[in-house]
């Protein structure tokens, strides 16, 4: 009963938040537009919380520039699971992101013509951080021609996070490149233009 409670409370606090005023968090500094974040307000679950470090790996929410990140497997939408590792000798966009949160829709085309321009070289991982919604995520990614690898967070790894849209650029050697906890709007494209051509040395 206490369970069934709380999960209706979490569910009901998510709906309610909307992408709200957060504190931005980059591993580099930008001159971009204030952010606006939605908070995660769940409790992290048990598999999350034992996303620990190990050989010197990072967390998710610790990343910075030259950092890896320990490693963590996704279910994905279209079924079967993926781990960030699958992903090493290309660059890879790490996005956090809902269907309620108009930041990170906005800017997922920039995303879409980041992997029109580098193909083959980049993965854009989409984690869908509200596991709740997977029939909402499932009829956005039918409908959106975007080509991207679509998860879902059912282990509540952006719990961890100030918020969302959360990315993270991520070299082909698995070194961060460039994290940053906003949406940067029409900078979108040139920022991590960017860093994913220095990640892939071009």
């Amino acid at each position: 009963m206490k369970k069934t409670i709380l999960t209706a409370l979490m569910l009901a606090l998510l709906l309610t938040a909307g992408c709200g005023a957060a504190q931005t968090e980059q591993s580099e500094a930008t001159d971009a537009q204030p952010t606006a974040t939605a908070q995660m307000t769940a409790e992290p679950t048990a598999t999350a919380q034992a996303q620990t470090t190990a050989q010197g790996d990072v967390t998710l929410s610790k990343a910075k520039a030259g950092d890896t990140l320990a490693d963590f497997d996704v279910p994905l939408l279209d079924g079967g699971s993926a781990k960030l590792s699958d992903y090493r000798g290309k660059a890879v966009i790490l996005n956090f992101w809902a269907t309620w949160c108009p930041y990170c829709v906005d800017e997922m085309p920039a995303f879409q013509q980041l992997k029109k321009t580098y193909g083959d070289d980049l993965v854009v991982l989409a984690i869908d951080a509200d596991a709740t919604e997977q029939a909402d995520a499932k009829d956005f990614v039918a409908s959106s021609g975007y080509d991207f690898v679509f998860g879902i967070d059912t282990d509540g790894l952006s719990n961890f996070l100030a918020g969302i849209p959360y990315s993270a650029v991520i070299g082909p050697d698995g070194v961060v490149a460039y994290t940053v906890n906003q949406s940067l709007g029409d900078d979108t494209y040139d920022v991590f233009n960017g860093y994913i051509s220095t990640a892939l040395g071009k």
